[in-house]
């Protein structure tokens, strides 16, 4: 399969992380500061298909935009620095929102479960305080479950 058709398919999959790690293995210059040399342009999956920078690239080979790809790349360093996050099932954008909520990031899975419980009994609420009480207990039973779930199939994909 031709890196475009790879790129295409991984994105209209939403696997935006295997999307990036195809992107960082075939491309690495484009995570790197600066602008790419013509050379680089050239030579890569950009020059093969008659482009000349990544922002055309993308814009006419996977139909994206800058600033998707802005908020992926920032992200996927996010995920480079903590690699659990491989693990979980998050966007992106989680990533990044929790990323400028927190001063310190999690550095485990554990935390980020802890942290996710924390941001969602901080949401606002309009309801009852019985009604509110019996949701706040079913969403942390949810909320581990979930957790639980992932761990086990992380566990058998091993």
């Amino acid at each position: 399969m031709s890196l475009k058709k790879e790129l295409k398919q991984l994105k209209n999959d939403g696997k935006w992380i295997e999307l990036m790690d195809a992107i960082h293995d075939a491309m690495p210059f484009l995570f790197s500061p600066g602008r790419p040399t013509h050379e680089q342009i050239e030579n890569s999956e950009i020059g093969r298909t008659h482009h000349e920078n990544w922002s055309e690239y993308i814009r006419w080979e996977l139909d994206w935009n800058d600033s998707g790809w802005r908020a992926w790349i920032r992200a996927y360093k996010v995920v480079l620095a903590y690699p659990y996050l491989r693990k979980l099932d998050v966007t992106a954008s989680i990533i990044n929102i929790r990323k400028s909520m927190l001063d310190t990031f999690p550095d485990s899975a554990e935390q980020w479960r802890e942290q996710e419980i924390k941001v969602r009994d901080k949401k606002p609420r309009k309801r009852s305080p019985n009604t509110e009480e019996r949701l706040l207990i079913l969403e942390k039973k949810i909320a581990t479950m979930s957790f639980e779930i992932q761990d086990l199939k992380c566990q058998i994909y091993q």
